[in-house]
Formats: structure tokens, sequence, C-alpha cells
């Protein structure tokens, strides 16, 4: 986090055509602080807070007239919704999801982090469509082309009636294969789960994976 007193977060906020996704922490200093911002056309830019607030920067420079019109940019909404998130998860050391990716070492491979545009010709070269989450094939490894895959928001891994799924983030797993990723007990995870039930809350990840609350044991 900026140690800048005058701090505006602007993570996911749009400016023009950028949209800052976490703090570069490296140029970042007391005075000024910078973001990673990427453009609709995919490349990327570190700017200054007051650059993209004031208005004088709105996009990378880039004059492809094919990535500034609007329809470009709804037509991928989703699928930049889905970089976005993969993105801040790795690298943004405040999203709710960085303790189970860039805290444990899951980084997104160069060719996609310094371009949306080359993850989208990936994406859409590979069966992308708009019922299809982002899966890692080994969740040991990182977001590449070699080890990842569109599946099916509905996707069964077996057909039992028992198995239940969770999407965060663009990514579906089973509540089994979530207690996996997160090192989560898988114990815990059923109880919230039955919980929701009793308590007739909606079932959701935030609720059934949230942290353990540690219990202070008095002397």
């Amino acid at each position: 986090m900026s140690k800048n007193h005058n701090f505006k977060n602007l993570t996911n906020q749009k400016f023009g055509y950028l949209t800052p996704l976490y703090i570069d922490e490296a140029r970042t200093n007391s005075k000024h602080t910078y973001w990673f911002c990427v453009c609709v056309c995919g490349k990327t830019r570190s700017l200054q807070t007051h650059q993209l607030t004031s208005g004088k920067v709105t996009s990378c420079g880039c004059h492809n007239p094919r990535f500034l019109l609007h329809e470009e940019i709804v037509k991928r909404k989703r699928l930049y919704n889905i970089y976005c998130g993969m993105i801040a998860r790795c690298y943004h050391s405040q999203s709710i999801s960085y303790k189970y990716y860039g805290g444990k070492g899951i980084t997104v491979c160069d060719e996609w982090k310094d371009s949306f545009k080359a993850f989208a010709l990936w994406a859409e070269s590979n069966g992308y469509n708009d019922n299809l989450s982002i899966d890692r094939i080994n969740n040991t490894k990182g977001y590449s082309p070699d080890n990842c895959r569109w599946i099916p928001k509905n996707h069964q891994q077996n057909n039992r009636s028992s198995c239940v799924y969770y999407t965060h983030n663009g990514e579906k797993h089973t509540m089994i294969d979530w207690c996996k990723i997160l090192h989560f007990d898988y114990t815990l995870a059923q109880s919230r789960r039955k919980e929701t039930k009793r308590k007739n809350i909606e079932d959701t990840f935030e609720y059934v994976f949230a942290p353990k609350k540690r219990v202070h044991k008095s002397k």
C-alpha cells in the first residue's frame, strides 16, 4: 500500500482506455503512487495517480482504431474481467485471493502479464466463450498457455449430484478441489455449507472458505 497520505485507490476503475490493476511498488515512493495499468489494446503502462485522474493520459499511446472502438471493449468485457482478476490475485497484495495465488508463488507468464491482447488471442483460439471459466491443469503451476484450459461453468468431473461447485475469480472447482488448492480443512468447509442452510443464508465461496478465526486463550 502506498505511503502517500493523499492516496486514492484506483484499482479497476476506468480512465479512458486504461484500467489500473495494482500499485507498481517498484516505482511508488512517498511522493507519487504509480499504477500498473492495462490498455484495451493489451499493452501496459506504469502511470502516476494524477496522470490518470486529471485525464492527461487515457491510453497507452496506441493508435489502432480497431482496439479503440467501444464495441471491441464490450465484446471482450467478460474476458477482460477474467484477465484483470487473474493479474490481481497473482500480483495485487490487497486482493482477497492474493495469499492463495501470488502469496504461494503462483504467477502469470510474461507473455500474458504484459499483454491482454496476447491472452485474448490465446483464449479465442483455444475455444473460449462466455459459458467457460479458466482452469489451471496443474494447480501448483502458474497461468500460461501450456497449463491453462477453458472448462464449462457446469462442467462436472463426475455425475454425482452431491458434487458441489464454487466459482471464484473466473475459476470453477469442486468444494473438494478448492480445499486442496487452498489447503483448507474439508470438514470445516462442509460444516459451513450446512450452516448456510441452517441459517438460511447464501451459500457462497467467501462464506465457506473464509479464513479461520484465531481463538485467544486466556492465561
